[in-house]
């Protein structure tokens, strides 16, 4: 959990609260918690899934590929993609069609905000297979 913008939330702003996904509020649980991510992984394991210079994992490297039409629905109070993060990967797909929308101050999994994230891809849905 060593990205500052954790703590440091003048590091791509959005509408995140400080902490991470998996050490709510305080990432320092998760470097030195009992309970943290990944605890039973190999090194090895760990840096080919997670370190950005050496995983293929990287979603707006890969996004060229997908030439299907792409919704992408971003919560900008997500913890761990920035929507900087979420822009680029858009900007990236191969798709003709492409569609964007940004949750305002939605969590990462929508926490109480289900149905207006549901109602985007209804009407997306609707509007490709009427």
């Amino acid at each position: 959990m060593a990205d500052p913008a954790y703590l440091d939330l003048s590091i791509d702003p959005d509408d995140r609260a400080m902490g991470s996904l998996f050490a709510f509020s305080d990432p320092f649980d998760a470097n030195y918690g009992r309970g943290g991510l990944a605890r039973t992984m190999t090194t090895r394991g760990w840096l080919s899934t997670w370190l950005g210079l050496s995983s293929s994992a990287r979603l707006a490297d890969t996004m060229p590929q997908v030439s299907v039409p792409t919704l992408l629905v971003h919560p900008t109070a997500d913890t761990e993609i920035r929507v900087r993060q979420a822009r680029e990967i858009m900007a990236a797909a191969g798709a003709a069609d492409v569609t964007y929308i940004e949750m305002q101050n939605a969590l990462r999994h929508f926490e109480g905000d289900c149905p207006e994230a549901l109602r985007h891809v209804a009407d997306w849905l609707a509007a490709r297979f009427p």
